[in-house]
């Protein structure tokens, strides 16, 4: 390898380690009862009591908790996905024979899951859409969507896993009708993704579509459909429909299709019925303005941090009107996936406390085929100067959120954009961003909180010991009173070397294989 190859690995896996955050694997263990921990729950219970009986895992009534069976609330297909790498996890810390709570392989492993599944997505991507080598673009509009925020941080969320099953059914349906000889295989496999996409989160429903929508505007073909026509692939769909029930059933004690019985929602369930029978014309103007908040909002507005998705929309909206009469069924299905997930957003009105509006992020391959399959035209020159520009706008944020005051979600009930009092808001982020440019104490706490931080301080402390560290950071300004930032010092003191060590050897792996396969493939 020459040298400037090496210089370039060296600069990327540094900047790859600065996003990876600490928040979660070392400062904040996963702990019951939040969302985070649910999925984490069904990786634990798949990948080492092989069963679906949590009740050594979640020992709160506050999830689900029916006639004395305790459950998750969030869906099984994150942590079904993430529970190999759980598995390999605990036998790299049954080998090594470390006793380690801080950060043990089990829980490093497994936060490294939906990093993997995040360049693998992508992968999907770019194979499925035939994106060009020389589009470079691309790869900034994917990572500038927000969701590397759920692969790098929150890693125990499901939204990564949702874009994977995503791009996995378009990439099946793609090879299904390009090897029509050879379809057999794919069909049988299209209905495995669909399973998957739907043990991930039940309430994408729109991904039904997605076959359809894929076949009418890649292939530009009128052509029967020869998908409804498979018997294998219907033998296959009633087998994962019997697999879903099987699991709903060891999981939440009965057979169920909603999540409003798993979320004890039904009364909302109700309400919103009524809603919808009783006020439709306020309702439809109501979500007509939470629309427009969404697209334009201060905070986490898809214009500002979601570049692609908002691209995706308004091209959506420009084809239903101006696209071929052939194509009219397929754009008005892609419509109505936009609005099923803005949907959810409407009635939550909020970001959903975290960063940006990740209810949508589910719809980054759907946004990817909608920019891929347009026709090029005059404006194509200002999309791409865009996404370039505000994709790494919006990337850099990722870093950024939760540095400053104005970069944090508030942990009290503050007025968020859509005009409600909620916590884990910030409706002023992007002037607090921009503003956290410009404040040098962002970027110590950056720095601070990542990955690449702990290596630096680990080596560091074991030259020459965490009290003459100390000592030497309180000569520049004083860590002392900083009691975070103490408690992550004597955690990565605590933590053993080989960690780090595999931290570096993955992060490298990773970036060969995007650069070797993705990026040059």
């Amino acid at each position: 390898m020459k040298v400037s190859k090496i210089l370039q690995f060296t600069f990327v896996l540094v900047v790859f380690l600065l996003f990876v955050k600490t928040d979660f694997r070392i400062i904040n263990e996963l702990r019951c009862c939040q969302d985070d921990f649910d999925y984490y729950s069904h990786a634990l219970t798949i990948a080492k009591d092989f069963d679906f009986d949590y009740s050594n895992q979640i020992n709160s009534t506050s999830r689900f908790y029916v006639d004395g069976k305790v459950a998750p609330i969030g869906f099984l297909g994150a942590g079904l996905l993430a529970s190999p790498f759980l598995w390999v996890g605990t036998i790299l810390d049954s080998i090594l024979g470390i006793n380690q709570d801080i950060l043990t392989f089990e829980k490093l492993v497994y936060s490294f899951s939906s990093i993997t599944y995040l360049f693998i997505s992508f992968f999907l991507i770019k194979r499925t859409f035939n994106i060009n080598n020389d589009s470079y673009y691309y790869p900034l509009a994917y990572f500038g969507t927000g969701l590397a925020y759920f692969a790098f941080e929150r890693y125990s969320m499901t939204h990564v896993y949702e874009v994977f099953t995503v791009s996995l059914i378009f990439y099946f349906t793609k090879k299904y009708y390009q090897f029509q000889s050879n379809s057999n295989i794919y069909s049988i496999l299209l209905p495995v993704a669909f399973l998957l996409a739907f043990l991930v989160r039940w309430t994408n429903y729109y991904i039904v579509f997605l076959p359809y929508i894929f076949y009418k505007l890649y292939f530009d073909e009128d052509s029967p459909n020869k998908l409804t026509k498979d018997y294998k692939f219907y033998l296959s769909s009633v087998t994962c429909f019997g697999i879903f029930g099987f699991l709903s059933k060891a999981i939440y004690g009965k057979l169920l299709f909603s999540p409003t019985y798993i979320y004890g929602a039904q009364n909302f369930a109700n309400n919103l019925t009524n809603e919808l029978t009783n006020n439709l014309f306020n309702l439809i103007l109501n979500f007509l303005k939470d629309v427009l908040n969404v697209m334009f909002t201060q905070e986490f507005g898809i214009i500002w941090f979601s570049p692609v998705l908002f691209i995706g929309f308004i091209m959506t909206l420009f084809n239903l009107i101006f696209c071929k009469k052939n194509k009219k069924i397929a754009h008005f299905l892609v419509f109505i996936s936009f609005l099923q997930c803005l949907f959810i957003v409407s009635i939550w009105n909020t970001t959903a406390s975290s960063y940006g509006f990740r209810y949508l992020y589910s719809l980054i391959p759907l946004a990817f085929l909608i920019i891929s399959t347009h026709k090029k035209n005059k404006y194509d020159y200002f999309i791409t100067k865009y996404l370039n520009y505000i994709s790494l706008f919006s990337l850099l944020s990722i870093l950024f959120f939760e540095t400053t005051p104005g970069t944090q979600l508030s942990l009290i009930p503050v007025t968020n954009s859509f005009g409600i009092e909620a916590a884990y808001s910030q409706p002023d982020y992007l002037s607090g961003y921009i503003e956290s440019v410009f404040n040098l104490e962002s970027y110590l706490k950056i720095f601070a909180t990542s990955m690449l931080g702990s290596i630096i301080f680990k080596v560091i402390i074991t030259i020459i010991g965490q009290e003459l560290f100390l000592k030497y950071l309180d000569s520049l300004g004083s860590v002392s009173s900083n009691n975070d930032f103490l408690d992550l010092i004597n955690k990565i003191e605590t933590i053993t070397f080989d960690k780090f060590i595999f931290v570096i050897l993955f992060s490298s792996l990773l970036i060969y294989f995007f650069n070797k396969k993705v990026l040059k493939n």
